[in-house]
């Protein structure tokens, strides 16, 4: 691991990666599934396996976005915001067998936004995260307010 305290910047390749390989799992996840159905293969412990990975994936993916932020130990946080709707999701699923997603829902959308700043982050560097507004939002910054205001969550 290039930060192990979550709070320095690793190269930008990696930054690229965590967003590339983190379409590819929301890509293949999607596929099997609907293969799954369409060739009438589904099974309980195929659903099982299916959520435990969806369970790894969803830790191992905030630490990634913490890395990408640079939050250092308030990537707990982010670990909180992602594993409570999944595990509400899980236990609601458990108990109507239905899964019911809005139409803005994070299995799309909240991982699309996750590569989304992976891939910004790739381009424009870790230390984006943690600069001034004013300096990451040029065009925001007449506003007195805004301008010396810092975006970090880094102590």
């Amino acid at each position: 691991m290039y930060s192990p305290q979550l709070d320095s910047p690793p190269p930008r390749w990696v930054h690229l990666a965590h967003g590339l390989l983190l379409f590819l799992y929301q890509t293949f996840d999607a596929v099997d599934g609907k293969q799954a159905r369409r060739t009438n293969s589904s099974s309980p412990l195929g659903e099982l396996f299916d959520h435990g990975c969806d369970a790894l994936a969803c830790a191992f993916e905030t630490m990634a976005f913490g890395s990408t932020a640079m939050c250092g130990r308030d990537s707990f946080w982010f670990w909180v915001l992602s594993a409570v709707p999944f595990y509400g999701a899980t236990w609601e699923h458990f108990f109507t067998n239905t899964l019911i997603l809005p139409v803005i829902n994070g299995p799309t959308e909240g991982l699309f936004l996750i590569y989304m700043c992976h891939f910004f982050t790739f381009l424009v560097g870790a230390e984006w995260w943690i600069q001034l507004f004013g300096k990451s939002f040029p065009f925001l910054g007449w506003v007195p307010y805004l301008s010396g205001k810092e975006i970090t969550f880094v102590d």
